[in-house]
């Protein structure tokens, strides 16, 4: 399995999977603008001891892998995690943790946990079992902000404490999306944005012409200033 993160995966042909074994994974190197940069055909899978020989082996919940936009000096990242026009990228099994996109603007005020970008018209990012907990943003979507004309499948993931300080405090889909977002399987609890009257989507917003559809997902003490909480 990964003992680190500074793997710095190259785009590939055909799926390549990078095993990162339990630990806390410090994204903040020397600059708010550190993020794990996916890539086209990489999966990051977390939950290894370090021991295993296949996938199935592993186990997320005993085997933690953080990924943690905070540094011990208590700096962060604006998104831990950020896709930029990829193709077939994944996250499995990971707790994505403290990004902070409080910038003034653009990517650094959106999508604390993962940014996936309008470049190159989109994204096509897979997230599964993954639990993000504690992000923020000045703007919209405290754990994840979808733009473009992005693609992205959420399943079995966990969005806890994320904060937003305008629409979505866990995940934002804005007004300029125009892909597809399914989520599947999925909890929100505790999320929120500030309490004024025009923020909204506690939870979730999705304002965009692109569609979102929502499958057996669970949402509980989520806020919002507005409404949709």
């Amino acid at each position: 399995a990964q003992a680190s993160l500074n793997f710095a995966a190259d785009s590939a042909t055909a799926q390549c999977e990078v095993w990162v074994a339990e630990g806390i994974y410090r994204i903040y190197d020397s600059s708010a603008n550190d993020s794990l940069q996916l890539r086209n055909n990489v999966a990051v899978l977390g939950g290894f001891a370090g021991d295993e020989t296949f996938e199935q082996e592993r186990n997320p919940k005993t085997h933690r892998t953080i990924l943690d936009g905070a540094s011990p000096q208590g700096a962060r990242v604006y998104s831990v995690v950020t896709a930029r026009g990829v193709e077939n990228a994944r996250l499995d099994g990971l707790l994505i943790r403290h990004g902070a996109a409080v910038g003034s603007s653009g990517a650094q005020s959106n999508g604390g946990g993962l940014y996936v970008s309008e470049n190159y018209g989109g994204s096509d990012v897979t997230l599964h079992d993954c639990i993000f907990f504690g992000n923020a943003a000045a703007s919209a979507g405290g754990a994840v902000y979808i733009n473009g004309g992005s693609t992205v499948t959420i399943s079995d993931c966990v969005f806890a404490d994320n904060l937003a300080d305008t629409t979505g405090g866990a995940v934002s889909v804005p007004n300029n999306a125009t892909g597809h977002v399914l989520i599947t399987d999925s909890i929100f609890t505790r999320n929120e944005t500030q309490p004024y009257s025009y923020h909204y989507g506690g939870a979730l917003s999705a304002t965009g012409d692109g569609e979102v559809e929502l499958r057996s997902c669970i949402f509980t003490a989520n806020q919002a200033g507005a409404g949709g909480g």
